[in-house]
């Protein structure tokens, strides 16, 4: 009787992870798609293509900065030999919803990208960053490219 109870807890195991293989993106948990953002935003350098904050176009601010998403949560943007420092974190937020969040104390331009990011998407090599405020319903996109 034990050995059937161990086999049947064995083969319960096994098919919660073959299911759990199989599921959609949305579906992974959490840790799973925090720590791939992760990997992805970290390899390499990124620009911004496309940045529209309070329904105002601002991409033209950040030309010609390329943003190093490094270890300990630090982000340099360079540009120039101008660099700003700043801090980015991935997490789930409480309704799991994939969050990048991105801090800059200055310049002011760089302050605008102070905001918890909802992933609305992510490839290889872009990575699409919408704000739904709750103030005016307004919305701002972010949308970063990896350099070749």
């Amino acid at each position: 009787m034990k050995k059937l109870f161990i086999i049947s807890l064995l083969f319960s195991i096994l098919f919660l992870n073959v299911a759990g293989m199989c599921s959609d993106e949305n579906e992974r948990p959490s840790t799973v798609r925090v720590n791939n953002l992760i990997a992805l935003a970290s390899q390499g350098t990124w620009r911004i293509t496309s940045f529209i904050n309070n329904e105002s176009n601002k991409t033209s601010n950040f030309t010609g900065y390329n943003f190093t998403f490094g270890t300990n949560n630090i982000v340099t943007a360079v540009n120039s030999g101008n660099t700003v420092p700043g801090y980015w974190l991935v997490f789930n937020s409480n309704n799991n919803v994939l969050t990048f969040t991105t801090t800059f104390d200055s310049p002011v331009n760089f302050a605008d990208l102070n905001y918890d990011w909802e992933v609305a998407s992510s490839t290889a090599t872009t990575i699409k960053l919408q704000n739904i405020s709750s103030t005016a319903g307004r919305s701002d996109y972010l949308t970063l490219e990896k350099n070749p």
